[in-house]
């Protein structure tokens, strides 16, 4: 089985993350994106997150969300604490939200959320013309 997918963050994170994926990768199964919309509540957004584990029907989910100690964030931790086989990851990103779509088969959540953090803490990078990298002694991306 799938393991179940929240994507959720401030404003419109969530739907934007999700129109993204749809247009890269198509409409995917057992995924989710609660947005967090100025003037909605920490009450409201924990009844839409309970709403979309209870749509999802997965025995595990993964939380994917935008900053840690945000709202998103705290009330993803707290119903997650209410989940054993629930892990709740920062820092989302289209890359991460793809690897996590497309290497969730055969995972628990606990290993995807191991796989995602090893493979996207580092990731962030600074384009550099070939000039610039001389002169800095930086990588390059390649054409």
């Amino acid at each position: 089985m799938l393991i179940g997918i929240i994507v959720t963050g401030h404003g419109n994170f969530a739907s934007g993350l999700a129109s993204s994926i749809e247009v890269i990768a198509g409409k995917q199964d057992k995924f989710e994106a609660i947005d967090f919309p100025i003037g909605s509540t920490n009450t409201e957004l924990a009844k839409q997150l309970q709403e979309a584990v209870e749509r999802l029907n997965c025995s595990d989910i993964i939380f994917c969300t935008d900053i840690a100690g945000g709202t998103p964030f705290n009330q993803s931790v707290i119903l997650s604490t209410h989940l054993p086989n629930s892990k709740v990851i920062s820092g989302t990103n289209v890359p991460v939200l793809l690897e996590a779509l497309f290497s969730r088969a055969n995972q628990t959540a606990l290993s995807l959320s191991e796989i995602l953090v090893d493979s996207h803490q580092s990731r962030i990078q600074v384009f550099q013309s070939r000039s610039q990298n001389k002169k800095n002694r930086g990588s390059v991306l390649n054409d």
